[in-house]
């Protein structure tokens, strides 16, 4: 093809796609780490308090000893730091999606049922367990969970390049859970 030619819709199409597959696939292995993630952020305050050394009594004693040990520029500190930071607003926005997932129209209530059975509940279900508790077919189950996952996706990965670009990142350090 020459430079100034256009691709041809469907090359546009196939990589509109590709992307768009991307995008669920990506979203998907940030489901199956939710819970882990979960877990690291709520027992993030105990983690920081053992590495400084001071017993954990209450948030805000660990926050002064954080600000000294910044003060001191504990660099380690500080990318851990960094890194819950950006770990909790990935959080806050799959929580976001997830609500406004709950509130469409029509099936919302049972599309954030079935990712929220499937990834979010504290201890994992069977795949029988799920199908019992979402009165669900396996063939219902999987192809609403991919809508769900496709709507979730849309919302997460739609924002600003600099929030996509940490997210990715932390998204590859996942990498897939099969």
């Amino acid at each position: 093809m020459k430079t100034n030619e256009k691709p041809s819709s469907s090359a546009g199409k196939k990589l509109s796609e590709d992307v768009t597959k991307a995008l669920i696939q990506n979203t998907e292995v940030l489901m199956q780490n939710y819970r882990t993630i979960a877990w690291v952020l709520e027992n993030f305050p105990v983690t920081v308090s053992e590495e400084l050394n001071r017993p954990f009594q209450d948030l805000d004693t660990l926050l002064d000893s954080v600000d000294v040990e910044m003060s001191l520029e504990n660099k380690m500190l500080e990318s851990r730091l960094r890194s819950m930071e950006k770990s909790r607003i990935l959080m806050d926005r799959v929580n976001e999606a997830l609500s406004l997932l709950r509130r469409k129209p029509e099936d919302g209530e049972r599309l954030y049922n079935i990712l929220f059975s499937t990834y979010v509940i504290p201890e994992p279900l069977s795949h029988e367990q799920l199908l019992f508790r979402l009165q669900l077919s396996s063939r219902q189950y999987y192809r609403l969970r991919r809508q769900a996952l496709r709507i979730l996706s849309i919302r997460l990965w739609s924002s600003p390049n600099v929030e996509i670009s940490a997210w990715m990142e932390l998204l590859m350090m996942m990498g897939p859970t099969n």
